[in-house]
């Protein structure tokens, strides 16, 4: 598991803005008479354990020895650790581009 203060500190500013953009311009759309716009994938908070877990579809414990090994890069706020949706996403195209390379 690896522990990264400095990211997640960064990672929550950025999160933060980007939130406060987002609604500022949900805001404005609302006042418009747009339609509401849904939430880009970019401000979703990141994952839970469970969460990545689910998406996987794998284990926790399965889940816990891909984080150890670093094969998926995961960050700790205070005792929790978060992995972001975009490392997963990596993860899975990682997976898929090896299967599809032994397929050759």
């Amino acid at each position: 598991m690896v522990h990264i203060d400095n990211n997640a500190t960064a990672f929550f500013v950025a999160f933060q803005s980007m939130v406060k953009q987002a609604v500022t311009e949900a805001l404005a759309d609302k006042a418009a008479g747009a339609a509401p716009a849904s939430v880009p994938d970019e401000i979703k908070p990141p994952a839970t354990r469970a969460e990545a877990a689910k998406f996987l579809n794998i284990s926790l414990p399965t889940l816990d020895v891909l984080v150890k090994t670093e094969q998926i890069r995961a960050f700790n706020i205070g005792r929790s650790v978060r992995i972001t949706w975009a490392e997963l996403e990596r993860y899975v195209a990682d997976r898929e581009s090896q299967s599809t390379g032994r397929a050759k």
